[in-house]
């Protein structure tokens, strides 16, 4: 009999330890997917800021070029195409004034964070700006697409 209590109070242990570590890492997850949501968001918000700042750097009456007909059909969404425009423009993106608002945004919201600013095609690195420290706590924000050959932007924290 006592052997069965011993291991009914053994199992039940392990139970409530198991029921712990689901509980914990289904935390986690959750938290780092609204910080991910949230720092990709605050990401689009300085590309925003830098492109505008480029746009109403042009002389007035410069067109930007928009969609082709052509690609009508493909998954590049419009401000690809814009971004291209402004490089051809020479009023190319910048990563430093990219990083400058996304800590002014970070600041404002209360985050204080390092951070690595990535511009990439593919899996290249074709810029960064900044010092990613890595820990244990990992967090990538989404991709944002900057041209419809799809180099994208991205930050590490």
């Amino acid at each position: 009999m006592r052997k069965y209590i011993k291991i009914i109070t053994i199992s039940g242990l392990f139970i409530l330890v198991l029921i712990q570590i689901i509980w914990l890492y289904s935390s986690y997850q959750f938290n780092k997917n609204e910080i991910v949501f949230k720092t990709s968001h605050l990401l689009e918000n300085a590309i925003n800021a830098e492109t505008f700042s480029r746009l109403g750097s042009l002389p007035q009456g410069t067109m930007v070029k928009s969609r082709p007909q052509s690609d009508s059909g493909k998954d590049i969404p419009e401000f690809a195409y814009m971004q291209e425009s402004l490089d051809e423009l020479g009023k190319p993106i910048s990563l430093d004034t990219i990083a400058k608002y996304y800590k002014q945004i970070l600041e404002e919201e209360n985050i204080n964070n390092h951070f690595c600013l990535y511009l990439l095609k593919g899996n290249s690195i074709i810029q960064n700006k900044g010092n990613a420290h890595y820990s244990f706590f990992y967090i990538e924000t989404q991709k944002i697409p900057i041209r419809n050959d799809f180099s994208y932007v991205t930050i590490v924290h």
